[in-house]
């Protein structure tokens, strides 16, 4: 059962669904396909054979990491909204029976992950951590899933750290985000990724909490992106 919180989440997910790629495209200025590739580049998936991504959303990441694994790779993409699963699908299944055939897409949520403990060898997440009502969980429940030795890569907005370029950070989110969302007919909607998005973690504290649950410390590696608005978060178990 989900809580009010979730319900809100899932019903917003579902409700913007239908514009979500373009307008990911245009908040990040199209640089969000660069750093979905970039991230996916920090860890080896040549070995990588069961892989799970988490709010894989419309499954521009399960599409990527099954074009770039071995043929015995499966992908499983989970989600909670099926609106963005049903687009998702749709663009699984306009790619032909060799990368389709490596994606399954699944409705699913990330605080209770219906699946046994070790299964994967690689977990991602990209931008969806930061809308999970409790972060730490999820990553438990991530480490839960991961195999010894498996990796984790969080893609996801991060506090900018820097005092000279926050202000402007903040001035871009807090007027390109309601712009855009109402422009799409969704103002409320942005708003709210808005607000998720400036109350996430920074790099550093992410991290912390990588450690505290479990990962090894020594493996965390951290790129950023943006001057610090984004970052990608790698750890093994």
């Amino acid at each position: 059962m989900l809580d009010k919180s979730e319900k809100k989440v899932k019903e917003l997910f579902n409700e913007i669904a239908g514009n979500y790629d373009e307008m990911n495209n245009v908040i990040s200025l199209g640089t969000q396909k660069k750093w979905r590739s970039q991230s996916l580049k920090m860890v080896s998936l040549s070995n990588k054979t069961n892989i799970l991504d988490i709010a894989t959303g419309t499954a521009d990441v399960a599409i990527e990491l099954a074009e770039n694994t071995n043929k015995k790779a499966k992908i499983i993409g989970l989600d909670f909204s099926t609106s963005m699963l049903k687009i998702g699908q749709r663009k699984v299944d306009a790619l032909g029976s060799q990368i389709s055939k490596k994606i399954e897409l699944v409705q699913g949520n990330a605080l209770k992950l219906p699946f046994d403990n070790d299964s994967f060898d690689l977990v991602t997440i990209s931008f969806g951590l930061r809308n999970m009502p409790n972060y730490k969980k999820v990553l438990l429940e991530i480490f839960r899933v991961l195999k010894k030795d498996g990796y984790i890569v969080i893609l996801e907005m991060s506090k900018v750290d820097n005092p000279i370029i926050r202000p402007f950070w903040k001035l871009y989110m807090n007027m390109a985000l309601p712009y855009f969302g109402k422009k799409s007919g969704h103002k409320e909607a942005y708003s709210y990724l808005n607000e998720s998005a400036q109350k996430f973690l920074t790099k550093l504290e992410l991290k912390r909490l990588l450690e505290n649950v479990g990962f090894n410390s020594e493996s965390i590696l951290i790129k950023t992106y943006n001057l610090g608005a984004v970052a990608t978060h790698v750890a093994r178990k």
